[in-house]
């Protein structure tokens, strides 16, 4: 991987773990709770939209680093590229990419979304992204190990 910048990478890791660190606040949330305040729903959306955003930010970061022409490949496809080339596995490519869709409609708002659905996503986004991150500084820790 030519001249990726690890701190860079790393700052960007920390502030994915600052959302998520947001989100966890509302995990213990019951539907009933959730479905009570629009303004809790707004907030949630917007963190899960923001994790959302980072990891495809890192996802797009490294595979130019890997010289990916990135105008071909849609937010979905990072995830699948980054486990070609092992750096997330290809379960949590296929797992996570998922998300995306979630991220285009809370963005976007290409068609409705229920707050059901959003619900659900907390869970969702707090089983998988820690991993992601997990897998993500595993590959720059191997990195850093082959530099020195």
């Amino acid at each position: 991987m030519k001249n990726i910048n690890l701190e860079l990478v790393q700052n960007k890791l920390n502030e994915l773990l600052d959302y998520i660190n947001e989100l966890k606040y509302f995990e213990t949330l019951t539907l009933t709770e959730f479905l009570s305040d629009r303004h809790r729903q707004f907030t949630i959306e917007k963190i899960i939209e923001l994790v959302v955003q980072t990891a495809i930010d890192i996802n797009k970061y490294m595979l130019k680093k890997k010289d990916i022409n990135l105008k071909n490949l849609t937010s979905h496809q990072t995830f699948l590229e980054m486990s070609k080339f092992e750096i997330i596995t290809d379960k949590l490519a296929e797992e996570i990419e998922e998300s995306v869709d979630t991220r285009n409609v809370l963005a976007h708002r290409y068609f409705e979304i229920s707050p059901e659905e959003v619900f659900v996503e907390i869970d969702d986004i707090l089983e998988k992204y820690p991993r992601y991150v997990r897998q993500i500084e595993t590959f720059i820790n191997s990195l850093q190990d082959s530099q020195t």
